[in-house]
């Protein structure tokens, strides 16, 4: 299975966006993080796990900090065409939840969650299985 199979689609914020336009923009799609810049220009990733620990524990007001002062700015990404475990490979040497696709000329254009690809992976696991069920005979 690719990343491509199970990627959705990436929300991109501008740097200048305030931490609450942000968390607004992620309640209002139920997502967990926004790509900061755009699609040919990803400057960042910003999560709900950053509100916390950049923001909130830091007794920042989230009405006036700017994404681009809370936000990561290392953004690792993965190819559409590179298979789910490659995801799962980089998801766990990064430490990281989410992960931006791109495209062979390095756009992005779509986004993994680490439940999206564990998911992705239980699917694989289980329809290979399922297809070694059928080619057995059953006598």
């Amino acid at each position: 299975m690719l990343v491509s199979e199970i990627m959705h689609k990436p929300t991109f914020v501008d740097p200048r966006a305030t931490v609450t336009d942000a968390a607004r923009i992620m309640c209002e799609k139920n997502i967990a993080s926004v790509i900061v810049g755009s699609a040919t220009n990803p400057m960042g990733i910003f999560t709900e796990r950053d509100v916390i620990r950049k923001v909130i524990v830091k007794n920042l007001d989230p009405r006036i900090t700017l994404i681009k002062n809370v936000m990561h700015p290392e953004v690792i990404t993965i190819n559409e065409g590179a298979p789910i475990q490659e995801a799962s490979r980089l998801l766990r040497a990064y430490y990281i939840r989410h992960l931006p696709v791109s495209d062979d000329s390095g756009k992005i254009i779509g986004m993994l969650s680490a439940r999206t690809v564990m998911d992705g992976l239980k699917y694989a696991y289980v329809s290979r299985l399922f297809r070694r069920s059928i080619r057995r005979p059953l006598f």
